[in-house]
């Protein structure tokens, strides 16, 4: 079983969208099968599809 770690960083980012920042495309995959939420935005309304 694989498991998304709802974690927020210093920007209030959680995985999936410092993942998507740094172009890490492995990560954003396996944070999306754990079930990460791709419609989750920041605070400045920015989701991993804008990123």
């Amino acid at each position: 079983m694989t498991e998304s770690l709802e974690v927020e960083g210093a920007r209030g980012w959680s995985n999936l969208l410092i993942a998507a920042e740094s172009g890490d495309a492995g990560a954003v995959r396996a944070e999306l099968a754990a079930g990460a939420n791709i419609n989750e935005a920041d605070g400045g309304g920015w989701s991993a599809l804008h990123l």
